[in-house]
């Protein structure tokens, strides 16, 4: 089996994100990019506010794994991704939920410790965790990434942009935050039948360009509702995602 496979199975044996970012269909062309310009696009286009980029970047190890595309992929101990980027402008990733590759008994036991007086017996069985300030940073990259990435001048008749993303294996995950400073009223864990969360939505250019920020910050707090935390003090969060932005940790 190739390495990439051995590193798709990798990341889908446990949680997951998966994320998709194209122009919408009625934008689509199989020929939108030249296949030796795909790098220096990607290569434009990722984030790196916090020290690991978005999405993982080596222009070394891109390999060319089609007719239509590029591919780069890895596996540094909880940073496992694979993505693809097409010539019709099309970004797939998927990367592993670093919490389930990060978090060993010892810290999962005293993450559950600060929530076990409120429901000894559901939070006791818990062995899956969401941070809440990474996620927000993480969907903040992912748009910040989409802004960057419909600048290149290969979308410039481009208006409308899909958007998806997806988080995997999450019934029965608990959001925590990593800070001891801070703390959540209770144990807010998702109960989705399906054990999977699924946004799809299309975009405006101007928008994703102008309010990535502000699109983000709604996207994560979403998120956060579907494990049933009802309100999340948005201006907090706001100003979290603002210190991400400004590089203020």
């Amino acid at each position: 089996m190739e390495k990439s496979e051995d590193i798709k199975n990798k990341i889908k044996s446990k949680g997951y994100w998966r994320v998709i970012i194209r122009p919408s269909k009625e934008f689509y062309s199989n020929d939108r990019f030249n296949i030796e310009s795909l790098a220096k696009v990607i290569e434009n286009s990722y984030v790196s506010l916090r020290g690991w980029p978005y999405p993982y970047f080596d222009n070394n190890k891109i390999e060319i794994s089609g007719m239509d595309r590029i591919r780069l992929y890895c596996d540094f101990g909880y940073e496992i991704e694979y993505w693809e980027f097409t010539t019709s402008g099309q970004f797939s990733h998927i990367f592993a939920m670093n919490e389930d590759y990060s978090i060993n008994p010892q810290e999962a036991d005293k993450i559950k410790s600060r929530f076990i007086i409120f429901n000894q017996d559901e939070v006791g069985k818990i062995n899956k965790f969401l941070e809440v300030i990474s996620t927000l940073y993480k969907i903040t990259e992912i748009f910040k990434f989409a802004a960057n990435l419909a600048q290149q001048k290969e979308y410039e008749e481009v208006n409308r942009f899909e958007i998806i993303i997806e988080l995997y294996d999450v019934k029965n995950r608990m959001l925590f935050i990593w800070d001891l400073s801070r703390f959540l009223f209770s144990p807010y864990i998702c109960k989705i039948d399906n054990n999977k969360i699924s946004f799809d939505d299309i975009y405006k250019k101007e928008e994703i360009i102008a309010n990535f920020a502000q699109l983000a910050l709604e996207k994560a707090i979403k998120i956060f509702q579907l494990f049933h935390w009802q309100i999340p003090n948005k201006q907090i969060l706001e100003e979290d995602q603002r210190k991400l932005l400004e590089r203020r940790f």
